[in-house]
């Protein structure tokens, strides 16, 4: 069984604030936090994470959606899927219509490191 909750609703209960902004849930703390209060076994939870977009297409190989999948006990340096995808592309499908090529999807490190906490 696969159970999905967006991060907003159990920010604000949990942490009593939220920036709106997915910007606690992509932090190193935060998944640190859930492995020591939930004890969590690895493949019980996944993170899915989306990095915004920039707002303005400074050239399209830039103007990208970064996504990752990691087990909430190993962490993004060992994602099981991650990539990027133009964001015209997002824009010229419907949700269940989007179908990543090979070359879209790696496994591994997923982010560059961390700064306070947050991934970069």
């Amino acid at each position: 069984m696969v159970l999905f909750a967006h991060s907003e609703g159990y920010q604000n209960q949990v942490f009593g604030w939220s920036l709106g902004t997915g910007w606690i849930a992509t932090r190193e703390c935060t998944r640190e936090a859930f492995n020591t209060i939930c004890k969590f076994e690895k493949a019980e939870m996944y993170f899915v994470q989306f990095e915004p977009c920039k707002p303005l297409p400074y050239g399209e190989e830039h103007h990208v959606v970064q996504f990752r999948c990691f087990d909430v006990t190993e962490g993004p340096e060992n994602a099981q899927i991650h990539g990027a995808v133009p964001y015209a592309q997002l824009a010229a499908c419907q949700p269940a219509g989007l179908y990543l090529s090979e070359a879209q999807t790696q496994r591994g490190r997923s982010i560059n490191g961390t700064f306070l906490s947050t991934y970069f």
